[in-house]
């Protein structure tokens, strides 16, 4: 198997799991899911970071040649995970404090 295969398959095995990964999501986004799962609902809905990742992960294995437009989506990405970090951590010390 040369490179360029195993760059395909392990692309397409990605793509198939942040697709994956998402239609779960979708489906699982009604009122009724929320309430049969309950906290896990919300802990299988951040597998949105995940899925995003392996999305942003796929399109520099597709571009050859790594565009601005790709760097940017990376930026926001890890902008994102930034901010949901440091939101975390201050509920969690709020949370702290309150006890």
């Amino acid at each position: 198997m040369s490179s360029a295969e195993t760059r395909n398959a392990t692309s397409n095995g990605q793509q198939l799991a942040a697709f994956g990964a998402l239609l779960l999501m979708a489906i699982t986004s009604t009122q009724g899911w929320r309430r049969r799962l309950k906290r896990r609902w919300q802990q299988l809905h951040r597998g949105i970071y995940v899925a995003a990742a392996l999305a942003v992960i796929h399109l520099l294995w597709l571009r050859k040649d790594n565009t601005l437009d790709s760097a940017i989506y990376l930026s926001v990405l890890a902008l994102l995970i930034v901010e949901r970090t440091v939101f975390f951590w201050q509920q969690r010390q709020r949370r702290e404090v309150g006890s």
